[in-house]
């Protein structure tokens, strides 16, 4: 795969992002960028240096939404999906696709691009590999500038 991957977040699916912002607040003392919404994708995702994702859905979203809905749905809150970063995306794919596991979608957001993989490929593990400079730029890359509206997030399925 090249260079080694390293853990870059874990996503927590919640109900209320809001609440959640302030129980892991209060608890661990995580401090969490500004919520972005998502209209398009119909989500709200609050990013943290910490390594921790709260993502929330609202109605009327497109399919990442219905996923995400779904999965609260069938397991409730809970991790989502492990994103580990990697130096280069293309190369981790083609490594990946070498031994068997492939990805199932893609995530676009501005500048920050992310492949999505079948948690029954790896163990149970819902992963995602992200390909991003130092510091983490989805929150930046995903935002409208100025605003707290994303630019629009678009998830493919491959």
């Amino acid at each position: 795969m090249g260079s080694q991957g390293r853990l870059d977040r874990v996503a927590i699916a919640v109900h209320d992002i809001d609440k959640a912002r302030e129980f892991y607040s209060d608890l661990l003392g995580i401090k969490f960028d500004e919520t972005i919404i998502d209209d398009q994708a119909g989500v709200s995702v609050a990013y943290s240096r910490a390594g921790f994702e709260l993502i929330s859905p609202h109605t009327g979203g497109g399919p990442f939404a219905q996923a995400l809905f779904r999965f609260l749905e069938e397991h409730g809150e809970g991790v989502n999906v492990v994103t580990v970063v990697v130096d280069d995306l293309d190369i981790a794919v083609t490594h990946f696709a070498d031994r068997g596991v492939f990805p199932i979608a893609t995530v676009v957001a501005g500048e920050g691009k992310e492949v999505l993989f079948d948690p029954a490929e790896l163990h149970g593990v819902p992963l995602v590999l992200n390909e991003c400079p130092d510091p983490h730029p989805m929150t930046t890359a995903a935002l409208v500038p100025g605003t707290q509206q994303a630019v629009g997030a678009v998830l493919s399925p491959i």
